[in-house]
């Protein structure tokens, strides 16, 4: 009886929001701070770990909330990243929580030269060693910049595109840029202006996307490729802004898509005209999202061609801007998709050879909202003479149902006897649905009690043995459990399911559910011994559907 009122009590300050934490920290490290006076015993070592967690926490609270670094500033405040996925459609869940920013900056006055890749590099330490979030600015000049291809090379050698002969026959409008995935200007379809520097752009391809999860710690290399004689420039100074803390892109799973096609057909490119392929839909979605492009086109000199689709609402977004080079009919038979690896922009065209999956040159995901019933147009402009070519065949794909929802995140304890509790998930997590979607935790100590509880916004701070993934409030989901399993073996397990709880406790945090929501879960499980007899699990972040 004892032991199970020490452990509702010590799992009820998982969801008591009316405590100061600093205050908490401080009356911990008291009782911990008494106990080590005491002769040493197998828990010294464990005390002491626990304490130095506590006085780097208490270190971080005292910290002003912007502190410049040796090599940055430091903005040790937690910030949850809106949730992008709309509810029922099947985007990526995008979501996590910012930690520190530092910002990085070098000033190599580098020439850039006709025909030649160039590159500069920044050394990154003293960040935290998972990436949240990236921005990069340069001041660079260059006369007709679309001769410059521009990427951001990270420490594991991931490739992000920044421009991609972007700019046209524009001087000097990368002089002052800020690449950010925020920003409002996507680069495929701005606007540019002689000697005026472009303020902030949204790259090529996703920095946060492509970067989310890896340690920025190390050299990061900024590459100009230029890609044509009579024009050059100098790099004259770049920025890295990197914020670590956690990031959390659930990639989403599809079922078999509808495919609207306007099969065979056959309209002519002309020279220095632009000509369309209507496909007009009926029965599709209501609801775009995940819309993936299927074209056939042949032509002779393939960069002669603007390629753009066309929504039913007038929204045009290029496939391909004047790519290809002189190779033929590289797009007859290519899937645009924003989740193909192959970016259109650094893609390596091979005459007569078909390029089967490409990210196009804009953003399929500006269609995502939109009503898909209506006449959509496949827009081919060409641009000059001597080369032509024909559309033969216009596809719209459009997902079925996201199979996933949810995914972990965080950072799983290890118990004294070696096990470490992980959440899963099975089921839909629909807000309508009265049962079906479980909550789980395996790897559990057997033969001890445990509890499942959730909240409304994550965090990440060392907590018992493990982490709190949970930031306050939080809400236990019923009483705690028993694991079952073998004493000793790391056989147990727990579970709730989430709407028959949400049906029994109207009144529990966050109730009812609705779509669209986010809700994190975790799990504790009593392991005597360890800091705060407990071990933490991993956590499950869950977005829910209609």
């Amino acid at each position: 009886m004892l032991r199970s009122t020490l452990f509702a009590a010590a799992a009820l300050s998982l969801a008591a929001p009316g405590f100061a934490r600093t205050n908490d920290l401080k009356l911990e490290l008291a009782r911990i701070e008494q106990a080590l006076q005491a002769p040493a015993t197998p828990m010294t070592a464990v005390l002491k770990l626990r304490r130095e967690r506590i006085l780097r926490q208490l270190e971080a609270d005292r910290a002003p909330q912007a502190a410049t670094g040796a090599q940055g500033t430091n903005a040790p405040s937690f910030i949850v990243a809106p949730n992008t996925n709309t509810p029922g459609a099947c985007g990526a869940l995008e979501y996590g929580v910012a930690g520190a920013t530092f910002t990085f900056s070098n000033s190599p006055a580098l020439a850039i030269v006709d025909n030649t890749t160039v590159s500069d590099t920044i050394t990154v330490s003293g960040v935290g060693a998972s990436t949240f979030d990236v921005d990069v600015t340069i001041a660079a000049t260059h006369t007709w910049c679309a001769d410059m291809q521009i990427r951001l090379v990270s420490p594991s050698g991931t490739i992000v595109p920044l421009s991609s002969g972007r700019g046209g026959s524009n001087d000097d409008v990368f002089n002052g840029t800020l690449f950010d995935d925020q920003s409002a200007n996507p680069i495929g379809s701005y606007v540019f202006t002689n000697l005026v520097a472009a303020p902030d752009l949204r790259p090529e391809a996703p920095l946060n996307g492509s970067l989310a999860g890896e340690d920025p710690n190390g050299v990061w290399t900024l590459e100009i490729q230029d890609t044509a004689s009579g024009d050059v420039g100098v790099l004259s100074d770049w920025t890295l802004t990197i914020t670590d803390g956690f990031a959390l892109s659930i990639p989403p799973s599809f079922g078999a898509p509808t495919t609207f096609s306007t099969g065979p057909t056959a309209v002519a490119i002309v020279d220095n005209s632009t000509v369309s392929s209507p496909l007009t839909i009926s029965g599709g979605p209501s609801v775009i999202s995940g819309l993936t492009v299927y074209i056939e086109v042949t032509h002779t000199w393939s960069a002669d061609m603007l390629i753009q689709v066309q929504s039913p609402l007038g929204t045009i977004v290029d496939l391909s801007n004047r790519r290809g080079g002189s190779t033929d009919n590289v797009f007859n038979g290519t899937t645009f998709s924003m989740a193909s690896p192959n970016v259109i922009g650094s893609y390596a065209f091979s005459n007569n050879v078909v390029a089967v999956s490409l990210r196009p040159d804009g953003n399929l995901g500006l269609f995502d909202g939109e009503d898909a019933n209506g006449t959509w147009n496949l827009l081919v402009n060409d641009n000059a003479n001597g080369d032509v070519g024909e559309i033969k065949r216009f596809d719209l794909n459009f997902p079925a149902g996201c199979a996933q929802e949810y995914g972990n995140y965080c950072t799983a304890g290890t118990s004294l006897n070696g096990c470490v509790p992980t959440l899963s998930a099975t089921g839909s997590p629909s807000a309508a649905a009265a049962s079906g979607f479980v909550i789980s935790a395996s790897g559990v100590d057997g033969n001890r009690n445990g509890l499942l509880y959730y909240g409304i916004a994550p965090t990440s701070m060392p907590f018992a043995a493990g982490y709190l993934c949970i930031a306050a409030p939080r809400q236990r989901m019923g009483q705690a459990q028993y694991t079952g399993g073998t004493a000793g073996g790391c056989d147990g397990s727990l579970s709730v399911d989430l709407q028959t709880f949400a049906t029994g406790h109207p009144a529990a945090l966050a109730m009812p559910l609705t779509a669209g929501m986010t809700l994190y879960f975790q799990a504790s499980v009593r392991d005597n011994g360890s800091p705060e007899n407990r071990v933490m699990s991993d956590a499950i972040a869950v977005t829910l559907a209609p």
